[in-house]
């Protein structure tokens, strides 16, 4: 039997046992939940950024892709493909969907905005963006980087991508635009979003900072991480500096998205047809740069060897071909607006010199003999139902037709039964396209019907391409319209070669005031308006243009949805997708 001494012995054991028990546990508690604190801040901070990395990156790299699949265009200068988008514009893009501020002025920001990133570490995250470019003309299958932006930190260093300067037509001043594409490889660009986020806890016991390794420059699987970056802007020239650990702390990490940009060639869009064209030689010339379409006085940018323009600035009639003739398709062979159709023509389209096939009248809209009304339906509409044939192509090679047939539909141009191409009916040919500032009728839809040539208004506003803008305007969304807050909207434009006129029943070279041409090829074009005091977009833009009479666009490649081929960029119709 335990006696009374040996049982109060026991007893005060037990109570001791008890209470290191109870210390162990506390001690235990809080080693486990500074271990799941630790554990959740470096899944947030590493694992966790990394993901909104990826949001920025493919985000950011899907943007440009398509951006640049559709301002590609062919230049008369070298007969290469151009991109019509500046490469501080292209890395304001970046910036933008990266999740870092967009604008040149604020470009040595490295804080997080909250775009493609998260919201409740705007306060903690640095970020920094990279952009590179694969399949240039100087560089080839090669990545390169754009100087606009820090460099990837990668071993060996990529080389700089050599950016395509060319000289604003308009204010004379340098531009520096996206690389050259290559002629034989797809383009490719590749968006790098690194991050570092200031842990709670994980800087405590030393593991916040740091960061991988630079990959191989060969290495495309990997990202190249870099730290936060400051930029300074000297000039044109940008430099970029990394931030110190103070400045930026926490673990850096980062991911990369890469976009192919490949050519169609063939392309199953058919958007709005204009029957307002241009000669030939004029498109490309101000390589990229919005110009004057149409203009009072047009300017020759005829190349030496290309026919010049003349004082040729006129319309082409897409009536239906019954109005070609002109009544009897047996005995009647005359044009409406006077014989412009040769004294053998046969109205039943066998007349060769003509070249009817391809064509097709518009049904929804036969051609009368009202001009005004003829010049209102197509210019404000911008449609054509029917088909055209420009000039097929007889030789081809990369991606771009080096002789072209001459089989292309001849039209009939018209002012009166005796042309003298003035480019108006009295008026101003551009009022087809811009209303007066206060002849703007229907909430900015129509034009007042006493404005001729066009009672209704080609840049409606339920037609105008972008989104609207704190003030209600659309705004276009490219550099052009961002930049100057115009408002846009994309057309066809058939070119013209071999203006001609009649004489004695024989067709025959006449540059100025000619009584046909022929389609030589189909471009889509952005035209651009400025928008007035009330808010409609009723002039030809001012910073490109003193003239009211000038229409002001630019070439616009078309973007089509689908897989990328391995062809190099068209002008005619891209793709955009990642790289798989």
């Amino acid at each position: 039997m335990m006696s009374s001494a040996s049982t109060q012995k026991a007893a005060r054991i037990g109570t001791g046992q008890s209470g290191q028990a109870l210390v162990l546990f506390a001690v235990m508690i809080m080693a486990t939940m500074g271990m799941l604190a630790l554990g959740i801040d470096l899944a947030l901070v590493v694992g966790g950024q990394r993901r909104f990395d990826q949001n920025g990156a493919d985000a950011a790299a899907m943007a440009v892709g398509q951006r640049l699949a559709k301002q590609a265009y062919l230049s008369n200068s070298d007969n290469l493909v151009h991109f019509s988008a500046a490469d501080e514009y292209v890395y304001g893009l970046v910036r933008r969907y990266a999740g870092l501020r967009p604008g040149t002025t604020d470009w040595a920001s490295s804080d997080s905005t909250g775009i493609n990133q998260s919201v409740g570490l705007t306060t903690r995250a640095k970020l920094a963006a990279t952009l590179e470019y694969w399949g240039t003309n100087e560089w080839g299958a090669t990545w390169c980087y754009s100087p606009t932006g820090p460099r990837p930190l990668r071993n060996p260093p990529p080389g700089i991508c050599t950016l395509d300067e060319r000289v604003d037509p308009v204010t004379g001043d340098v531009v520096k635009y996206v690389p050259v594409p290559s002629p034989v490889l797809p383009f490719k660009v590749r968006v790098t979003v690194s991050s570092t986020v200031n842990g709670y806890f994980s800087r405590a016991i030393g593991i916040g900072d740091g960061g991988p390794d630079a990959p191989l420059l060969t290495d495309s699987g990997a990202a190249a991480c870099i730290r936060p970056q400051r930029g300074t802007e000297t000039g044109s020239t940008w430099t970029w500096t990394p931030l110190t650990l103070a400045e930026a702390p926490g673990r850096t990490t980062c991911a990369h998205a890469v976009v192919v940009i490949a050519g169609q060639r063939v392309s199953s869009l058919m958007p709005p047809l204009l029957p307002i064209t241009v000669n030939d030689c004029h498109i490309g010339t101000s390589d990229g740069a919005p110009y004057d379409l149409w203009e009072a006085n047009p300017r020759d940018y005829c190349a030496p060897g290309n026919p010049p323009t003349g004082s040729f600035k006129q319309m082409l009639d897409f009536s239906d071909e019954p109005t070609w003739c002109n009544g009897d398709a047996a005995t009647n062979y005359d044009y409406i607006y006077g014989a412009f159709t040769p004294p053998e023509a046969e109205c039943g389209g066998t007349d060769s010199t003509w070249n009817r096939g391809g064509y097709e009248h518009d049904a929804l809209h036969p051609g009368g003999e009202n001009v005004v009304a003829d010049v209102t339906y197509w210019v404000s509409r911008g449609g054509y139902p029917g088909k055209v044939r420009p000039d097929s192509c007889l030789t081809e090679a990369n991606g771009k037709c080096l002789v072209y047939n001459t089989d292309g539909n001849w039209f009939p141009t018209y002012v009166d039964s005796s042309p003298d191409q003035s480019g108006n009916h009295g008026n101003e040919i551009a009022k087809g396209f811009y209303c007066q500032t206060n002849q703007v009728t229907d909430g900015g839809n129509g034009c007042d019907p006493s404005v001729n040539p066009t009672g209704t208004y080609f840049f409606a506003k339920n037609e105008l391409i972008g989104k609207p803008n704190g003030s209600g305007r659309v705004i276009c969304p490219d550099d052009v319209g961002e930049v100057h807050g115009y408002g846009c909207r994309d057309v066809s434009i058939l070119t013209w070669r071999d203006p001609q006129a009649n004489s004695a029943g024989v067709w025959v070279y006449q540059a100025g005031d000619p009584q046909r041409v022929r389609g030589r090829r189909l471009f889509r074009f952005r035209l651009y308006c400025e928008y007035d005091g009330n808010g409609n977009c009723t002039k030809p833009p001012s910073y490109y243009t003193s003239d009211s009479s000038s229409i002001v666009g630019r070439f616009y490649s078309q973007f089509e949805e689908g897989p990328s081929t391995n062809g190099p960029v068209s002008p005619e119709a891209n793709t955009a997708n990642f790289e798989r």
